[in-house]
Parts: C-alpha cells; sequence; structure tokens
C-alpha cells in the first residue's frame, strides 16, 4: 500500500471513530474502564477487562485429557486421568481497553498475558508497576499495544483449559489457566487460514484475513482490514454485530460481538 494510501485510510479510521460515537445515552453510560486511567487499573480490574468485557469471547476447543496422582482409601498414590475443556480465548486487541489491559498487565510483570493479574496483587509497589509500564513504552514508542493499528482490527487468539462447563462465566475464569497454543496452532500458515477466516457486519460486509502471526507461543494474532475491498468501513453507524468465523483443524470458530457494546469513552473500539 502506498503512503498515501496509508494516510487515506488512517484518516478515514479516525473520521469514522467520531461518526461512531452517537449511541444512545443507554448505551454510552460511563464504565468502570472509562472513569479512571488504566495506569490505576487493579490487577481485577485488569482481569476483568481481559476475560469479562465486551472485547472478549470464548468458543469451545475440545477436550483436554491429563494424567493425575490420586490418593486412595489407603493412602496409597495411584494414577489417573482427568478430561478438562479446552476454549479458545478471542479478544479484539486492537480496542483501546485491551491494549491498556494488556500494557497494565505488563506493569504487574514482564510475562504479561502469560500471567494471572489476580496472582500478582500483592507483588511490587505502585512505583515500581509505573517504572514498568513506561519502560516498555520507551522501548516500544511504535508497538501495537501502545500505537493501535489504524489500518487492521487484529483478532488474538489464546488457549485455555478449565473444567468448566460454560465458557466466559465470572465463575468459569476461577478455574482456568491459559496455556501456551497447541502445537497445531502454532505450525499454522496465512495459506491454511485465509480461505476459511472473515470478518462481517450483520451479515452484509466482509473482510477476509490478510496477515497471521504467532510471535510468542501464547497468542496468534489474525489481521482484518478496517476498510472492504469497495473501500467502505467494516463497521458502521447501525451496525450490530461485529462476526469473526475461522476453522483450525475440525474445530469450527465463531464469536460474535455486539458492537454498541464496544464503547470507551463514548466511541467505538475494536
Amino acid at each position: 500500500m502506498s503512503r498515501g494510501c496509508r494516510r487515506s485510510a488512517a484518516s478515514q479510521f479516525v473520521l469514522s471513530v467520531v461518526a461512531l460515537s452517537m449511541f444512545p445515552a443507554f448505551l454510552t453510560a460511563q464504565k468502570w474502564w472509562d472513569a479512571k486511567p488504566y495506569e490505576e487499573w487493579s490487577p481485577a480490574e485488569v482481569n476483568e477487562l481481559l476475560h469479562h468485557s465486551p472485547w472478549v469471547k470464548y468458543c469451545a476447543a475440545g477436550r483436554v485429557v491429563t494424567a493425575v496422582q490420586r490418593t486412595n482409601v489407603a493412602g496409597n498414590p495411584n494414577w489417573g486421568a482427568r478430561t478438562y475443556s479446552g476454549f479458545y480465548v478471542l479478544r479484539l486487541l486492537t480496542a483501546r481497553p485491551v491494549r491498556e489491559a494488556s500494557l497494565r498487565q505488563l506493569s504487574f510483570s514482564e510475562l504479561g498475558l502469560a500471567v494471572d493479574a489476580k496472582s500478582l496483587a500483592g507483588e511490587g509497589t505502585q512505583e515500581a508497576r509505573l517504572d514498568r509500564l513506561q519502560g516498555y513504552i520507551r522501548s516500544h514508542p511504535d508497538g501495537l499495544l501502545v500505537q493501535g493499528d489504524p489500518e487492521h482490527i487484529i483478532l488474538c487468539i489464546s488457549w485455555s483449559v478449565g473444567n468448566e462447563s460454560a465458557p466466559g462465566s465470572r465463575i468459569d475464569h476461577l478455574q482456568q489457566q491459559e496455556m501456551p497454543l497447541p502445537e497445531n496452532v502454532r505450525r499454522l500458515q496465512l495459506s491454511d487460514l485465509a480461505p476459511v477466516s472473515l470478518l462481517s457486519t450483520d451479515g452484509k460486509k466482509k473482510v477476509l484475513l490478510v496477515r497471521f502471526d504467532v510471535e510468542d507461543p501464547m497468542i496468534a494474532k489474525f489481521y482484518f482490514p478496517r476498510m472492504t475491498a469497495d473501500g467502505k468501513l467494516l463497521i458502521a453507524d447501525g451496525d450490530k454485530k461485529l462476526r469473526f468465523e475461522s476453522r483450525i483443524g475440525k474445530i469450527k470458530i465463531v464469536a460474535e460481538f455486539q458492537v454498541p457494546t464496544l464503547l470507551w469513552k463514548g466511541r467505538l473500539e475494536f
């Protein structure tokens, strides 16, 4: 894409944010993530946003069987099997609240999304956390988490296992653990996913996958253009649902985000 085209796409994106900010008052009621700067978010709030906010969805991904050691009635150890549910956790990574929660997570630990923020609640002072955050921002001034991406909607997928039956409920995450992506996901290429992956709004407009990255073993990123092939914004005023579709092996992945709920300080973030 030429430099001129990049400027045009970025300009249209900025204009679209203004146009899409005019939602009914009941949809723009202030949420806690609007009420205070992300540098002050608690570990519990970071956990809430990264697991139970409008920018996050879950998709069942089969069963995982592991060996476990148990103790029988006589007090002797024996081995058995435990079956867990596997889930793909899907996040709209380019949405500003998700990026800010990820930055705050990095202030708790350099491992970022590889750890549960709540487990770090007692570690380090606020001053130390802010120092770690500012150090990351200085070393990544043009990074995705800092600047976003005006040309793409990036949806990231991580892998979670637990023994819950209904993924994504508030109780479920207490029993979940995010783990490295399965090997079959880390081996995927754009050519594998492009024919089966798309983003669409209300079944009308759609865009196809243009890039796929697995930069670390915890997260895979799907890149979709913000503009359709005929130059229209994928998400426009009045759209209700943003639908992601893909397939990994035999697992069909479908996630629907409710567009009017993807609000940050009164404007859409996705």
